[in-house]
């Protein structure tokens, strides 16, 4: 399930010059739980914390890393 956390923290931090925005951990953390495929109700149970406050923390994400929806978090594997 944290196969996409590694894959994330890497492009964002590729591109964290280019956006000039940080992401905050807990983003950070609701944005690899999503790229797992995690709904923001698992997410929301996961962190301790509501589900708006997820929406919130990915909306921002979102923004910051130039992101319009969950699919775009997934992280094209290469072929075997």
């Amino acid at each position: 399930m944290n196969r996409h956390r590694g894959s994330i923290r890497r492009n964002y931090e590729n591109q964290r010059d280019s956006y000039g925005a940080a992401l905050t951990r807990r983003q950070l953390e609701a944005t690899a739980l999503a790229a797992d495929g995690l709904t923001n109700k698992e997410i929301a149970q996961r962190m301790n914390v509501s589900e708006n406050t997820v929406k919130t923390m990915l909306r921002l994400a979102f923004r910051k890393l130039n992101v319009e929806r969950r699919s775009d978090l997934r992280v094209q594997r290469p072929a075997p």
